[in-house]
This record gives structure tokens, sequence and C-alpha cells, in this order.
């Protein structure tokens, strides 16, 4: 049994005080702050340093039990979705909350999922809007350009659909510079060597 305990320096035991037990069985009674949890949290752990100045004598050696809010906070865990349901160990709780957290971290990592996923889509469909506007306009342009006379049209044999032309316009190389001269110049250069070789004819 406990035959000595001295508490110092700790809470409200500004100065050294001393229990000396004589019973197996005594009761410790007194005013809220007056200093019991403070015995019980030192009975409950005495290596920790906040006790450092307080010492306990035993007639034996033997095994301390403490029942106080420390030994809850240890050993009982109450899971958040369970409300009233309670394990006890000190190592199920620790390893209880281990898995909450880990859970918890998971909701967080398939909910950033999801929200990758949907933005995915919703880029996807943009694209899809987009190239949908741009090779309608590509076709616009083609039919623009290619005249009444179709005399042109040859070149564009294989490619009289509207996405197989924008597949085969998107796919062509880009030229390193900017081309010197305009498209609008062509048909005046080629009437002009047209009207030069019917004049040699003649």
């Amino acid at each position: 049994m406990i035959t000595e305990l001295n508490i110092d320096g700790v809470t409200s035991y500004k100065s050294k005080s001393t229990l000396s037990p004589t019973n197996k069985t005594s009761l410790i009674y007194g005013l809220n702050g007056a200093g019991k949890s403070t015995i019980s949290e030192f009975l409950y752990n005495h290596t920790e340093p906040r006790f450092a100045k307080c010492s306990l004598k035993t007639s034996q050696p033997c095994e301390i039990l403490v029942y106080n809010q420390s030994f809850l906070n240890d050993y009982f865990y109450e899971e958040d979705n369970l409300k009233g349901i309670f394990t006890l160990s000190k190592e199920n709780k620790v390893a209880l909350q281990q898995i909450e957290a880990e859970t918890k971290e998971l909701e967080k990592h398939l909910t950033a999922q999801q929200e990758n996923s949907k933005r995915a889509t919703e880029n996807a469909t943009k694209l899809d809007q987009e190239k949908t506007k741009a090779s309608g306009k590509v076709w616009e342009i083609k039919t623009n350009f290619t005249g009444g006379d179709r005399v042109l049209e040859f070149c564009l044999e294989s490619l009289k659909r509207t996405e197989l032309l924008f597949q085969h316009i998107i796919g062509l190389p880009l030229p390193e510079n900017a081309p010197s001269y305009t498209i609008d110049g062509e048909p005046r250069e080629f009437g002009k060597n047209r009207t030069l070789r019917f004049s040699e004819l003649s």
C-alpha cells in the first residue's frame, strides 16, 4: 500500500504537502480546487516532468490503478457516428483514431477526384464546342472562296465534308514565318500570266 505521498510545486500545492495513509482504504475529500485531482493525476502518471518535486512511498512494490479523466481520455473512445458506444483499450483507441483520420483524408481525395473529373468533362465539352465552331468557320471560308465556277474544286476532291477538311487543315504544319503575300493577289497574277500567254500565241 501507499505509505507516504508528497505533493510539491504543482497546481494548488505551492509548498510541500505530505499524506501518510495508515489504512488500506483512505478517503480524500475537499472543496473544488483543493487538489484532489492533482493527487489522482500524480498517481496516474508520476513520471510526468511537472511532478518532479513529488514523491511517494509504498510498503511493497504494487500496481497503482487510477480511474480519472486522464484514464478516460486514454482508454475510452467514442466514434462521431456512434454516439453512446465506447471502445475500451488504449491500443484500439489509437488505431480507431488513425482509421478515422485516414478515412477523412480519403474522403477529401475522393471529393477532389470527383471535382477534377467534373472539370475535365466540362473542359472536354467546351473543347468539342470550340472545335465544332472552328470547323464550321473553316467550311464557311471554303464555301466563300471556292467560287461559283468551281475551277479549283479538284483540290478539295477528298475533303468535301466539314470534319475532313478541318482535320486536314489543323494537321498541316505551320510556316515559321508569315507569308509575304495574300491570296487576294493570286487571281490577278494568274490573269496576267494567262493574258500574256494568249498574247504570245496570237
